[in-house]
């Protein structure tokens, strides 16, 4: 009897104690995520995103044939896209990163083409890469996408461009276009260089005047002007060239790679 007793009362004590627990409160409700999503799940964030496979922030700039990004961050290595934006999205892809390192890189400079136009917006977004280093998009090397399934990306927009800044004279094949700055601005243009061929083939300058040559590239080139002492090799899918002509005339470019040159990849700048 006594062992019946002993074993009822025990039955009753675990029974209140799973009561207890059930009953208990469970810890504090998840936080929201900081990224928002619209019906498609998927849009950008105006913030950086942090605890996702990559992080970007860039600010409200002037007009031009680069866009400058403050902050990426990757986890992997990856690739930094500029897009326009089409009916509130991204849309065209008008520059891309050379592959980037896993970690933090600050103030990366892309090229663009077009170039950015005063009162626009755009997105700077985060690609993968599949390991081979080149950009293929479409392809394997899609957008990062945040945990929620949010593009990991920075919309910004294009807010002008004060004077004596650099000046873009666009990309089209066979136009020389004239420099409206002053010889102090600097004169900075878009390129596109490869098989076998530059675009555009000519341009113009003022003496003393500094320009950077943006280049889009496929191949392996150089842009070569003798008289001017300018010799650099373009690698990767962009490049950068920077000079200052210091006498007035006429002046080929050239690639200076096997016969490149002799298969068409030259052209003309006129410095006055």
């Amino acid at each position: 009897m006594r062992n019946s007793v002993l074993g009822g009362i025990a039955v009753v004590i675990i029974a209140a104690a799973a009561f207890l627990f059930f009953r208990a409160p469970s810890g504090a409700p998840t936080q929201p995520s900081e990224v928002s999503s619209s019906d498609s799940g998927a849009v950008s964030s105006t913030t950086p995103v942090e605890g996702t496979p990559g992080m970007v922030a860039v600010d409200d700039q002037p007009a031009g044939a680069t866009v400058t990004v403050k902050l990426v961050s990757f986890e992997k290595p990856g690739f930094l896209t500029i897009h326009e934006q089409t009916n509130g999205n991204p849309g065209a892809v008008t520059g891309v990163s050379v592959l980037l390192p896993k970690g933090s890189s600050t103030n990366v400079v892309v090229p663009v083409s077009p170039s950015t136009v005063v009162g626009k917006s755009y997105f700077a977004m985060l690609h993968s890469d599949d390991g081979d280093g080149a950009y293929q998009f479409p392809g394997p090397d899609g957008p990062l996408l945040a945990a929620d399934g949010a593009l990991v990306m920075m919309k910004f927009t294009i807010s002008g461009a004060s004077a004596g800044t650099a000046v873009d004279v666009g990309v089209n094949a066979g136009t020389t276009t004239d420099v409206l700055a002053g010889a102090a601005a600097t004169l900075t243009l878009s390129m596109d260089s490869g098989n076998f061929f530059y675009k555009p083939d000519n341009f113009k300058a003022k003496v003393n005047q500094p320009v950077t040559v943006n280049f889009i590239n496929s191949g392996f080139h150089t842009f070569t002007i003798d008289a001017l002492g300018v010799n650099q090799t373009i690698t990767g899918t962009t490049g950068s060239v920077t000079f200052t002509p210091t006498k007035k005339g006429t002046f080929e470019f050239y690639c200076a790679i096997g016969n490149h040159k002799a298969m068409g990849m030259k052209g003309t700048l006129v410095v006055e």
